[in-house]
C-alpha cells in the first residue's frame, strides 16, 4: 500500500505483481510510513492504517482468480492495536460476513470454539465439495498467538488434500482443533476479497501491509523468505544530513569531514538508499563535491586562510526532511577553526587494550610554498593531550598516552615528546574500552623555549574495536555426541549471553551504546548428526547492558533468546551483526562455542497409518464369520502400523532424530492397552462383551527424516471370549487397542496426544457356535451313521451354520466311543478327515461306526472332541463341554416310505 493518499477511486491500490488485480479502499483508509514492519530503505515502506470501524480494502473480482484453485497461500504483515479480550477482528474474508467461518478467511479469535484455546488465529476455507450453507474446514491455532501493539507476520496455506496450516512470523504454528470434514476439491463460493474484515464482520484495528496471495502452498522456508522481503521505498529521503568534523584544521593540509545520511533524528539508523549531497559552506575547497553515497562517507575540506568556517550541506536527491546538523564529537556545532600551525595526529584504528604506536607531527604553513613544513625540529616539547568520546558520546574509562591516563578536558595532560628533524614524535596509546574517540593536542609557546605566543593544536578520531566476543549458554551440558547430556527441546527458547571483550579479557562497557548500536549475531554450524539438517539458529540479542528479563546487566554484555528447530548438537560463533565492521572499520569474530546441546524433540506425534484388518475364520461360505472363542489374527499384510514423528515446539518435524544415534525409541517404548471388552456388543447379562488380546512385541523401523514406524506382530491374537453368558446373536465387532503412552529414554513423550486408539476393521460377524451331534440307531449287523453339523445362535435358537465350510475335522482322531453298553462285540469309528461343507460333513465323510455283529446290541456313547469355540452347554450345567450322542445298535430303523410293518 505505497499510495501516499487514498480517496476510494476504483483500483487505486495497486497489485505489484504482473496480474493487475488492483483493489479499492473504503471508509477513509489512510497510509502511513512512520513505523513499518521492516524499517529502513529498502523496507516494507508504507502500510494501511485501519480504524477498526469502516476502513476496508476490497477487490470485487477476486472470485475470478481464486475460485477453482487447488492450493493457496495468503500472507500479510499485521499490527493489532485493539485489546486482546473480545477480539474477533479479521485480516481478510471472501464473502458477506455471516458469523460462520464458512469461506476462505483468516482472523483473530479471543475465545477459541473447538480447540479449547484462547487468543488463537483461525483460518478457514470453502470448496466445491462442501455444503454452501455450512462450515467446510477451519482450524484454530494453539493459545496465545494473538499479539497487541507489535508487528506480526501471519500466513495460511491450504491444499486440495484438505490440510490448512497457519504460520506466525515465518514458523508453522500448531493447531489446537479442526472443524468440518470437508476441505478437499477446489476453492469455491468466493464473492470478493475484503482485506481488514473477518467472518464475524469485525473490522481490523491497526495496520496491514504486504498482503500477498499465491496459487500454491508455500513451504515454511519459502514463507520465511517472503516475510523477510524488503523493497526500495520511494517518496521520501533521509531525516537529515549530518557533518561530523574535528573542530580544528590546518590551512596547509586538508581536513576529513564525515557526511552521514541519517534515517532518524538521533542518527541511530542510516538511510538505506543512495543520496546526492551538495556541500555548500564553505563554497569551495570540498573534494569531492557533490558526493553520492549510501549511509556514510568521508570528504576532504581545504581552507587556506586562518578563519572560522560554518559548515553546511544540502541533500539534493532525495531531499532531506530536516535541516543539516553538525557535530564535533558529542557537541553539536557547525563551526570549525583553521590555523596556520598545528598538529597532525595519526592514531590507527586498533583493538581495545592493545598498545598502539601513534604519531604526532608539528607543522606550520610555509610562507612561500603554502605547504605544511615541520614546526619543530629535533626538539623536546611538553604537549597537552586530552581525549573525547565521539561514539558513544560518553564513557567510563580513560585513554592512556605513554602509559599515563590523560584528561578528558582542555588543556589536557602534559606529555613530554621528542620531535625529530621532520617534526614527528611517536607515542603509545591504549584504551581498554571501545568506540570512536577523539584525541586532542595543544601546545602553547613560552619564553623559555623561545616561542612565546606560539599556539599549536590538533585533533584526530580513531576507532577502538573489541578483541573478541565470548558466549555463555546457561545450562548447556556441552554434549559432544548423541549420548551426551540433554540441553533442551528443539524449538524451545534458550538464553545466550554474549560479552564484548578487550585483549585482556575484560568487558568493554561501551559496546552496544553507539549512536547506531552495534550488536552481535550468531552463526551456527552442525556438529552432529553428520550430514543432518542444519537450520539457522533463530533469535537475536537484546540491548547491551540489559538482561533477558529486562533488568540491568553488566555493561558490555547482552542476553538474547534463541531457538534451534532440530535435534542434535551445533557450534556457535559470535560475530558483529553489521557486515561493514565495527563502526565501519574491521570485523570482530568471537570465540567459537564448540558444543551446544544435546537438543531433543519436544514431543512425538502419533499417526495410525494402518488401523489393521482382522482376518475372519471362514471366508469359504456364503458369509464371512468367526466363532466366539477363536484366536483371531491380522490379515496378512494388514497388521496395524503406527508412525511416530519427532516434533519441535512449533510442530515441525525434527528430522535429525533418526540420524546418528539420536533416536532414543526402542520396540518396547510404545505402550499398548488392549480393551478388555467390545465397544458396543453386550453379553447375555447385559455386560460389555469380554475380549482377550494377546499382543507380541512390535517391529520398529527407522523411516528417516524424523519418522519411525511400529508394526504389530503377525502372532498377535484377539479372542471374543466364549462362555455361557456370551451366547448372543451374531454381531460385528467394534474393538479398540489404546496406544496409551510413547516415551523414549530421554523422557520425550507423545503426551498430551495419547491415548490414541487403534480401531481394527472387522469385515465379518462373530457367531456363538457349537457342533451338534444327533442320536442314531440301527441294526447291529450294519454300520451306523451319527449325524453332526455346525450350528450358531441366532439370538432365539441354534440354527445350522451354513456359512461354515472351513472347519476341518478328523473323526478317527477326535471321536471317542464308549461301547461298554453293548451286549457283546465292539464297534469303532470309520476314520474320515475332511472339511465341513455348508455346515455339514460332505457325503462319504460322515461319522460312521462299524457294525458290532449279529446279536451284539446296546448303546454306544459317542463324544466328539472339538475346539473350545465349538463346545456348548448341552447339559445346562453352566459349563461348556464337547458334543455327545448315543448310537443304539439292535434297533432297525426301517424305511422312510413304510408307514406300518408287523412280523408274524
Amino acid at each position: 500500500m505505497e499510495q501516499t493518499s487514498l480517496d476510494g477511486s476504483s483500483g487505486e491500490i495497486i497489485d505489484t505483481s504482473v496480474n493487475g488485480n488492483n483493489a479499492t479502499s473504503g471508509g477513509g483508509l489512510i497510509t502511513r510510513i512512520e513505523d513499518p514492519a521492516i524499517a529502513g530503505n529498502p523496507g516494507t515502506c508504507r502500510y494501511g492504517d485501519f480504524d477498526g470501524v469502516d476502513d476496508l480494502v476490497t477487490d470485487t473480482n477476486a472470485g475470478d482468480y481464486l475460485n477453482g484453485l487447488e492450493a493457496i497461500t495468503v500472507m500479510a504483515w499485521v499490527y493489532n492495536t485493539d485489546e486482546l479480550a473480545g477480539n474477533d477482528r479479521g485480516v481478510f474474508f471472501t464473502d458477506d460476513p455471516s458469523g460462520q467461518d464458512n469461506r476462505l478467511g483468516l482472523r483473530y479469535d479471543t475465545d477459541g470454539l473447538y480447540g479449547d484455546g484462547n487468543n488463537v488465529i483461525k483460518a478457514s476455507v470453502f470448496t466445491d465439495e462442501c455444503d454452501a450453507t455450512d462450515e467446510c474446514l477451519q482450524v484454530e491455532t494453539v493459545s496465545d498467538v494473538m499479539v497487541q501493539d507489535q508487528w506480526q507476520h501471519v500466513a495460511m496455506t491450504w491444499t486440495t488434500q484438505g490440510e490448512i496450516k497457519v504460520y506466525v512470523d515465518g514458523a508453522e504454528v500448531e493447531t489446537s482443533g479442526t472443524r468440518g470434514s470437508g476441505g478437499t476439491g477446489a476453492l469455491a463460493s468466493i464473492e470478493r476479497l475484503d482485506i481488514g474484515e473477518g467472518a464475524k464482520g469485525d473490522r481490523w484495528q491497526g495496520r496491514i501491509d504486504e498482503f500477498r496471495i499465491y496459487g500454491v502452498a508455500l513451504t515454511e522456508a519459502e514463507i520465511m523468505a517472503e516475510m523477510s522481503r524488503a523493497f526500495p521505498c520511494s517518496g521520501f529521503g533521509p531525516n537529515h544530513i549530518r557533518l561530523s568534523h574535528p573542530g580544528e584544521g590546518l590551512t596547509c593540509s586538508s581536513s576529513q569531514i564525515t557526511v552521514s545520511a541519517c534515517a532518524n533524528e538521533d542518527c541511530s539508523e542510516l538511510f538505506g538508499e543512495p543520496v546526492e549531497v551538495e556541500l555548500t559552506s564553505p563554497f569551495d575547497g570540498w573534494t569531492p563535491n557533490p558526493v553520492t553515497f549510501t549511509g556514510r562517507t568521508d570528504v576532504d575540506l581545504s581552507v587556506t586562510q586562518p578563519s572560522t568556517i560554518s559548515l553546511d550541506a544540502n541533500a539534493v536527491n532525495p531531499s532531506a526532511q530536516e535541516l543539516t546538523r553538525c557535530f564535533n564529537g558529542g557537541t553539536e556545532t557547525c563551526e570549525m577553526d583553521f590555523f596556520d600551525t598545528g598538529f597532525v595526529i595519526n592514531v590507527p584504528d586498533h583493538i581495545a587494550a592493545v598498545t598502539t604506536a601513534s604519531t604526532i607531527a608539528a607543522v606550520r604553513k610555509d610562507d612561500d610554498s603554502q605547504q605544511c613544513v615541520p614546526g619543530f625540529s629535533n626538539e623536546t616539547r611538553e604537549v597537552g593531550f586530552w581525549s573525547g568520546y565521539s561514539d558513544p558520546a560518553t564513557g567510563s574509562t580513560s585513554v592512556s598516552v605513554d602509559s599515563d591516563s590523560i584528561s578528558q578536558t582542555s588543556p589536557g595532560t602534559g606529555i613530554e615528546l621528542q620531535f625529530n628533524a621532520n617534526g614527528i614524535a611517536t607515542f603509545d596509546l591504549s584504551y581498554p574500552d571501545v568506540g570512536r574517540l577523539s584525541l586532542n593536542a595543544r601546545y602553547e609557546g613560552s619564553s623559555a623555549n623561545g616561542d612565546e605566543g606560539l599556539v599549536m593544536a590538533g585533533t584526530t578520531e580513531f576507532v577502538v574495536r573489541p578483541d573478541r566476543f565470548l558466549l555463555d549458554v546457561p545450562g548447556n551440558p556441552g554434549a559432544t555426541d548423541a549420548n551426551g547430556g540433554v540441553f533442551t527441546a528443539a524449538g524451545e527458547a534458550f538464553e545466550v549471553t554474549v560479552s564484548a571483550l578487550n585483549a585482556n579479557g575484560d568487558q568493554t562497557p561501551n559496546f552496544g551504546q553507539e549512536a547506531t548500536p552495534e550488536s552481535v549475531r550468531l552463526e551456527s554450524s552442525l556438529v552432529a548428526p553428520a550430514g543432518g539438517d542444519a537450520p539457522f539458529v533463530k533469535g537475536s540479542f537484546g540491548a547491551f547492558g540489559e538482561a533477558c528479563d529486562g533488568s540491568a546487566a553488566a555493561a558490555g554484555s547482552a542476553c538474547g533468546e534463541f531457538s534451534w528447530p532440530e535435534v542434535g548438537i551445533f557450534a556457535l560463533t559470535p560475530r558483529l551483526a553489521a557486515g561493514s565492521g565495527y563502526l565501519g572499520t574491521e570485523d570482530v569474530i568471537g570465540t567459537r562455542l564448540d558444543y551446544v546441546g544435546r537438543f531433543i524433540p519436544a514431543r512425538f506425534d502419533i499417526t495410525v497409518s494402518e488401523q489393521g484388518i482382522v482376518e475372519p475364520f471362514c471366508t469359504a461360505g456364503a458369509a464371512d464369520f468367526a466363532y466366539t472363542g477363536q484366536d483371531l489374527s491380522w490379515e496378512s499384510g494388514f497388521a496395524p502400523i503406527i508412525i511416530a514423528e519427532a516434533r519441535t515446539v512449533s510442530g515441525g518435524v525434527a528430522q535429525n532424530y533418526t540420524r546418528g544415534g539420536f533416536m532414543k525409541l526402542d520396540e518396547l517404548d510404545l505402550i499398548r492397552a488392549p480393551a478388555a471388552s467390545d465397544s458396543s456388543a453386550i453379553d447375555a447379562q447385559g455386560d460389555p462383551f469380554p475380549v482377550t488380546a494377546t499382543l507380541s512385541g512390535m517391529a520398529l523401523s527407522n523411516l528417516g527424516a524424523g519418522r519411525v514406524q511400529y508394526v504389530f506382530s503377525a502372532s498377535d491374537t484377539l479372542s471374543f471370549d466364549k462362555a455361557v453368558d456370551s451366547r448372543v446373536a451374531p454381531f460385528t465387532p467394534d474393538y479398540s487397542i489404546a496406544l496409551s503412552a510413547l516415551m523414549d529414554s530421554d523422557m520425550v513423550s507423545a503426551a498430551p496426544q495419547t491415548p490414541v486408539n487403534v480401531r481394527p476393521s472387522f469385515g465379518f460377524d462373530v457367531r456363538y457356535g457349537r457342533l451338534n451331534l444327533e442320536n442314531a440307531y440301527g441294526p447291529e449287523i450294519s454300520g451306523l451313521t451319527v449325524p453332526f453339523n455346525a450350528e450358531y445362535y441366532t439370538g432365539a435358537a441354534f440354527a445350522l451354520n451354513a456359512a461354515d465350510s472351513c472347519w476341518a475335522y478328523n473323526t478317527g482322531a477326535d471321536v471317542v466311543l464308549d461301547d461298554s453298553g453293548l451286549s457283546g462285540g465292539s464297534t469303532s469309528v470309520d476314520s474320515k478327515a475332511d472339511t465341513l461343507a455348508s455346515g455339514v460333513p460332505p457325503s462319504g465323510s460322515e461319522l460312521k461306526l462299524t457294525a458290532p455283529g449279529q446279536g451284539n446290541t446296546g448303546d454306544v456313547s459317542v463324544t466328539f472332541g472339538v475346539p473350545s469355540w465349538l463346545k456348548g452347554d448341552f447339559d445346562g450345567d453352566g459349563g461348556l463341554e464337547n458334543p455327545s450322542a448315543l448310537a443304539t445298535f439292535g434297533v432297525y430303523r426301517g424305511h422312510d416310505r413304510v408307514i406300518y410293518w408287523q412280523e408274524r
